[in-house]
């Protein structure tokens, strides 16, 4: 599972897909969803460039925002697609 493997089959298989295709034509390409934090080694090997790691680094203290303990320290985090993001 995507849980387990941090890169889930069809995204892999599109990341390697996709590279491949672009690498004919000198085209880097950029991985971006479903790759976890493991996840970029993985990418990288199959051919990608780069990843995005937006909810990767949003937690880090490093990244704006305040930070909220329940049971554990959490950091809100939105992506682009989020419907806080397209308000």
């Amino acid at each position: 599972s995507q849980e387990i493997m941090t890169v889930s089959r069809p995204q892999a298989t599109a990341v390697f897909a996709v590279t491949e295709f672009a690498s004919n034509f000198g085209i880097p390409v950029i991985a971006d969803g479903g790759t976890g934090n493991v996840g970029i080694v993985k990418v990288l090997a199959l051919g990608a460039s780069a990843m995005m790691t937006g909810g990767l680094l949003a937690g880090t203290t490093e990244a704006p925002g305040s930070t909220s303990t329940t049971i554990k320290r959490v950091k809100s985090y939105r992506g682009m697609g989020s419907l806080v993001a397209m308000e």
